[in-house]
């Protein structure tokens, strides 16, 4: 069976035109063999009908292969059958089918409601000015000034039931109470399943925070995370947008921090059910894929999980900046979990 990925924003018009063409050569087919079938002879209007399915066949599998990345055998394959009189139809049929199964796969519609923009989002940990140590006296780190930057970014998902802030390896494997290696991105258990890193400007380049970064600043690893919390905040109430589809949505925010937003607390228990009170009555189930997508639904909602799934395997095939296929739902502590449900 043939598969294919597709697109993350699929036109669904350009695919209707290619179906369209798809058809005329469909028609021009079985038109050849009936003025075939009639005449006995091949004459001009034979020659004309067979060259119409196959111009018109050959457009609409060009249009379906692009549309839908198949690959390049499939539409080579199909467009050389376009060229055998009567077997043309059968493959504007073929075609006419994947088509039709790609828009309804389709979850971004080609023309979806506009995104709105909601209340800013406010963090529950602000202030952050320095850390408490030991002493009686809160003290400013030394070398505060090299991570005062930093933004919390989700690394990996489906992490086992570890505590807050406990260290894990960048395959999301405990490393224990130790700091990970001296060179290797520092990543912290966060929210019960996400494994999250924290990345900083640096010489005019970004880079992840080190154990050697933490050891120079005195900085612990706690006020590390606040910290990047509230600049996480910062940065996406700047362009953070809800975009709705079919039956669910999906928050946009600059294309490099959007899976990260599940870490904001006030987004997911106030902003949310603000701005969408009908469409989230009940617990949202999120789908992070990649760091640049974070799509969600309403519990309740047996069509948006499907719309969800089917996110997770396209953003998945695609292989970009992958995070996680799985679904995950937040819980009242405020913690996510995976969700096993309506699959």
């Amino acid at each position: 069976m043939m598969t294919h990925s597709q697109p993350e924003n699929l036109n669904l018009s350009q695919l209707l035109y290619a179906r369209i063409f798809l058809w005329l050569g469909f028609v021009a087919s079985l038109a050849c063999i009936a003025l075939f079938t009639v005449s006995g002879t091949v004459s001009m209007p034979e020659i004309s009908a067979s060259a119409i399915a196959f111009l018109a066949g050959a457009l609409g599998i060009v249009l379906v292969g692009q549309l839908l990345d198949l690959n390049s055998l499939t539409k080579y394959l199909g467009i050389f059958l376009a060229l055998v009189p009567g077997l043309n139809g059968l493959v504007c049929v073929y075609f006419i089918y994947v088509a039709y199964k790609g828009s309804k796969e389709a979850v971004v519609v080609d023309a979806p409601r506009k995104a709105v923009t909601p209340r800013p989002v406010t963090s529950n940990n602000r202030p952050v000015v320095a850390p408490e140590f030991s002493s009686s006296a809160p003290k400013m780190p030394k070398n505060f000034n090299q991570v005062v930057d930093v933004i919390a970014h989700i690394k990996v998902a489906d992490l086992p039931d570890l505590p807050e802030g406990h260290v894990v390896d960048m395959e999301g494997k405990s490393a224990g109470l130790a700091l990970a290696e001296k060179d290797s991105p520092l990543v912290l258990c966060q929210k019960g399943v996400f494994g999250v890193s924290y990345y900083m400007e640096k010489d005019d380049a970004y880079r992840y925070v080190t154990d050697a970064d933490i050891k120079a600043t005195d900085l612990d690893l706690k006020a590390l995370h606040l910290m990047a919390l509230n600049n996480l905040t910062d940065q996406v109430n700047n362009n953070l947008k809800i975009k709705a589809f079919k039956n669910s949505y999906a928050l946009l925010a600059g294309g490099q921090l959007e899976a990260s937003l599940v870490l904001l607390d006030d987004l997911w228990d106030n902003v949310l059910k603000e701005q969408l009170p009908d469409a989230l009555p009940n617990t949202p189930v999120v789908v992070i894929p990649a760091r640049h997508v974070c799509a969600f639904c309403d519990v309740r909602s047996i069509e948006g999980i499907k719309e969800l799934h089917a996110i997770a395997e396209r953003v998945t095939k695609a292989g970009e900046n992958l995070i996680s296929e799985s679904l995950f739902i937040r819980r009242e502590d405020g913690k996510w979990e995976a969700f096993k449900g309506y699959y």
